[in-house]
């Protein structure tokens, strides 16, 4: 496996923002992909119009790596084409940039797409294998 560099600490990696801020259903995990129901925020598992990408709670302390729990306050990005994010990857994925497609789990990770593709979500922007170790379970992504 080869690493380059740091790996991300935020989930934003664009700088823009179009969020939403409620109260979490269930724990979720910075860069998992959730959506909102009955005004809270559920895990996504599949693609949706309305999926947003969870972020770290890096205003109160919180990194990338600390889940959010049930009942605490968190912050989703809407997830607009051409957007730019670490998304949590599958543990086991190769990402190669500008060609892995990936698409929702069960779990909102994000993992590699098969097909049918009408349910991709994103695409790789860079060349890494994602280890099972947390600390390194975040892959770069473009939303498509």
């Amino acid at each position: 496996m080869k690493v380059q560099g740091t790996r991300p600490r935020r989930v934003n990696l664009d700088g823009k923002s179009s969020t939403v801020l409620t109260t979490s259903a269930v724990d979720l995990r910075p860069g998992s992909l959730a959506h909102i129901e009955n005004g809270l925020y559920v895990q996504s598992t599949t693609k949706r119009p309305d999926s947003r990408i969870v972020q770290c709670e890096d205003g109160v302390g919180g990194s990338i790596l600390d889940p959010i729990k049930a009942g605490d306050s968190v912050e989703g990005d809407r997830m607009g084409g051409g957007r730019l994010y670490a998304a949590l990857i599958k543990a086991g994925t190769v990402l190669k940039a500008e060609e892995t497609l990936l698409k929702a789990t069960a779990t909102g990770e994000l993992e590699e797409a098969t097909g049918p593709f009408d349910d991709v979500v994103a695409v790789a922007i860079e060349d890494y294998t994602v280890p099972a170790t947390p600390a390194f379970s975040h892959g770069k992504i473009r939303v498509l």
